[in-house]
């Protein structure tokens, strides 16, 4: 380049990420292998799937609690929180 620049080089595609959740079957993974792939990796944060939550019985809505309830009670946190907040100040 007559600027003493390098030429920009192309931007690579992205490939895929390896996530925490990556879903390998069953069937196409040896036997040896399997404890490896459903455990979890360190950093990894396990939790409950929407599916398994929609088919456990009982009452939905934080256990009965109205809407309401619940709003207040957020509310009651993020008051305590911005007060606590305000004391290190």
């Amino acid at each position: 380049h007559p600027s003493g620049t390098p030429p920009l080089l192309p931007i690579p595609l992205s490939t895929p990420s390896t996530s925490c959740r990556a879903r390998i079957p069953e069937a196409d993974t040896p036997p040896r292998n399997r404890p490896l792939l459903a455990t979890p990796r360190p950093g990894c944060e396990v939790g409950e799937s929407s599916a398994a939550a929609a088919r456990r019985p009982g009452p939905t809505m934080a256990h009965g609690k109205d809407r309401a309830a619940v709003r207040a009670e957020i509310q009651v946190l993020r008051s305590e929180r911005l007060a606590y907040e305000q004391e290190d100040i």
